[in-house]
């Protein structure tokens, strides 16, 4: 159906879409202690409900070490609130890169900081009226991690369980085979209970670049593994619980993969469904122009069910650098996008699922984007809530210090 929605003052657009559009409701920058240029704020998002984690690995605590940091904004009374509360640990090195992944899952928040090995989970709670307290519940380590392995470059959590991948971890498949560890809450603390390979893996497959996790499934990106669509074609592997443990349950390349795709860039999965991007993908709209890989479980497995493409892409837009999942709702992020703010200026594609159909909606871009931006670097989404960061925008703390822009969808 056609709609028309009024999106910034003096503005009409008039979006086709199926349900609902995604509007702009605010922007926020790391304007805090010594935020400013080439921070790079946004390299990690997550969002869940009515609140927002934004990593910046470049962060500084108050002793002015560069540790890395997350904020997190909290929505109240339909307003996205200024001034969210700021996590820097101060037991921390300079560049351990503390808010590298971040992920949240009601009150829980896991964030990784894959230059000290680590990921810690923190827990929401109310302290005197404040419903944006947060105290750290544990640090997560691999049992058998060392330096090198990058243990934290990804993570995600779901109820009483979390997954953090080690992209370049050295094992019995090779050198920089990768992993993923799997831990479980027990009441007290958190539990390591299985480290996981890629059944076939190979040295150089970068397993675990990127993981989710929702319910009793699990999805990992392996973006350089090498198969018979050609080298760094890559790859994703699905997980299912059993119990306590975690076993793979099966490998998907792509239908139409080509070397160099890296399909598994980017993952998400909510439910039955999960979306995986290869940015590199050549397709219709160009070279590099990028695609995602839409899969759909039935009879106890994953199928790949369609093949997105932005629907005005063209060559070097990156489409699938980011990918995010919620019940009805997909966003696909295209950070080197072209349009009229300018050239690499970035985008986001909201899609809408009807059955086992995911449908085109609408792009997406910053209302004051520009040249260079990258917006849509990273998307997170939340039933009607959407987070879409611009990694390089210019803005008052300065030049390339990056931003998170924040939408509802409005029905």
């Amino acid at each position: 159906m056609k709609r028309f929605k009024r999106l910034f003052p003096g503005v009409i657009v008039l979006a086709i879409g199926l349900m609902g559009c995604y509007e702009e409701k605010a922007k926020i920058v790391d304007d805090y202690w010594f935020g400013g240029s080439n921070k790079y704020n946004g390299w990690a998002i997550a969002i869940d409900g009515n609140f927002t984690a934004i990593g910046n690995p470049q962060g500084f605590n108050v002793y002015d070490f560069k540790t890395g940091s997350v904020y997190i904004a909290e929505r109240e009374n339909g307003n996205w609130l200024a001034n969210p509360v700021k996590i820097a640990p101060t037991d921390m090195d300079n560049d351990d890169f503390f808010g590298y992944s971040v992920a949240m899952d009601a009150d829980r928040l896991i964030v990784g900081a894959n230059h000290r090995q680590e990921a810690r989970i923190y827990k929401r709670y109310t302290a005197l009226g404040n419903n944006n307290a947060w105290y750290q519940q544990d640090t997560l380590t691999g049992s058998d991690g060392v330096n090198g392995d990058t243990f934290g470059v990804s993570v995600d959590i779901s109820g009483d369980w979390a997954i953090v991948g080690a992209p370049y971890d050295d094992n019995a498949r090779g050198t920089d085979a990768g992993a993923v560890y799997f831990f479980q809450w027990t009441g007290s603390d958190w539990v390591q209970r299985a480290k996981r390979l890629a059944g076939d893996g190979a040295g150089g497959d970068i397993f675990g670049w990127s993981v989710a996790i929702h319910g009793d499934w699990a999805v990992v990106g392996a973006p350089y593994e090498d198969n018979q669509r050609g080298g760094n074609a890559g790859s994703i592997y699905v997980f299912q619980r059993s119990g306590v443990n975690w076993y793979q349950n099966s490998k998907h390349i792509a239908s139409d993969g080509g070397a160099g795709d890296y399909l598994g860039t980017s993952v998400a999965i909510w439910g039955n469904y999960i979306l995986a991007g290869a940015y590199y993908d050549d397709n219709s709209n160009g070279t590099n122009a990028g695609s995602a890989y839409f899969y759909v479980r039935g009879s106890g497995s994953f199928s790949e069910k369609a093949k997105l493409l932005a629907d005005d892409g063209a060559g070097g837009d990156h489409f699938g650098n980011s990918v995010a999942l919620t019940d009805y709702y997909g966003v696909v992020g295209a950070p080197y996008n072209d349009h009229s703010s300018g050239s690499n200026a970035g985008a986001a594609y909201v899609y809408y699922r009807s059955g086992d159909e995911l449908l085109y909606v609408e792009k997406r871009t910053a209302s004051d984007g520009a040249a260079g931006d990258l917006f849509g670097y990273r998307t997170a989404i939340s039933g009607y809530y959407a987070a879409i960061s611009a990694l390089y925008d210019d803005n008052t703390v300065g030049t390339d210090a990056g931003a998170t822009y924040l939408f509802e969808c409005e029905e």
